[in-house]
């Protein structure tokens, strides 16, 4: 049977015991969840249950867990490096004017006078990527596709833009009727193309423009829009056979098939424009002046914020 003298040293060791502990694991930095005893103040309980969510292409919110009643403050790093340090019994913190598209990663520490105790864990979030608009600035032609006795080339263009998310978007320029246009010669348009408030990882734009000699009629419609969506949707291969009967000429009124459409000399091909751009190029954001593909020309704008 223990002495009241062997209880005591029982107890007196014990509590040794876990002071020594308490001291090593906090020189090793594992404590989060309990105070650190020095000179016989504690540190603030690390803060715990640290998470992320994106806000836009340029905001991330952080949100944790105050395990303590003694800090002075929480301070955030960002990617390993200190950037902000908040106030007592605050556990969300809005981190904002970020790159878009980018990988951040945040740990919290509380803090007080006799030490600091991170988060046993870490947040990683992505920004979005950002909203992208494309604007065609001007049409241009190095020939006009039209007999020197007959004058200038009558244009119009048909232009599909697909982010890979969206629905891709299909604009006939002008809407109705004809740009006049001689060789070498261009027309400012100023028309939005294409619009997203997050753009998808890959951009791609493809124009094909023809000279009229007839009015349009529904097969030539028909026939470049579904060109163009199969091209959008990844069935390069088909858009490219269409567009090879297309590298003559164009249907007049009256004619009923494909195949005589090709052999049409109603509209003449004038070009087509294929561009592409992923994440990893910026989306082509920037401006892209006197794009030349057969005798089409092209001045657009990929913008954002």
């Amino acid at each position: 049977m223990k002495t009241r003298r062997q209880w005591f040293l029982l107890c007196l060791l014990i509590v040794v015991i876990i002071v020594v502990v308490a001291i090593l694991l906090h020189a090793r930095g594992y404590q989060p969840f309990a105070s650190v005893i020095q000179d016989g103040k504690t540190a603030p309980i690390a803060p715990s249950g640290l998470t992320g969510k994106v806000v836009s292409y340029s905001q991330i919110t952080i949100h944790w867990i105050d395990n303590s009643n003694n800090e002075d403050g929480f301070r955030i790093y960002r990617n390993g490096a200190l950037f902000e340090s908040v106030g007592p019994d605050i556990t969300t913190f809005q981190d904002s004017g970020l790159n878009y598209a980018t990988v951040y990663s945040y740990l919290v520490t509380a803090y007080n006078e006799h030490g600091e105790t991170q988060c046993s864990i870490t947040a990683s979030i992505k920004t979005l990527n950002p909203p992208v608009t494309v604007t065609l600035n001007r049409i241009g032609v190095l020939f006009d596709h039209d007999p020197f006795v007959k004058g200038r080339g009558e244009i119009y263009v048909y232009i599909g833009v697909t982010d890979g998310k969206s629905e891709p978007q299909l604009v006939r320029v002008p809407s109705s009727g004809t740009i006049s246009l001689n060789d070498n010669e261009s027309q400012e348009m100023h028309q939005k193309l294409f619009a997203s408030s997050s753009v998808g990882d890959e951009l791609r734009i493809v124009a094909i423009a023809f000279e009229s000699d007839d009015p349009a009629i529904s097969q030539l419609v028909n026939l470049l829009t579904n060109t163009l969506i199969s091209y959008l949707f990844g069935d390069y291969s088909g858009a490219v056979s269409t567009l090879v009967a297309l590298l003559q000429s164009q249907p007049s009124v009256g004619e009923d098939n494909y195949q005589e459409m090709a052999e049409s000399t109603a509209d003449d091909f004038v070009g087509a424009v294929e561009k592409g751009w992923t994440v990893g190029e910026d989306w082509g954001i920037g401006s892209h002046a006197d794009v030349i593909s057969g005798d089409l020309r092209l001045w657009f704008n990929i913008s954002t914020p």
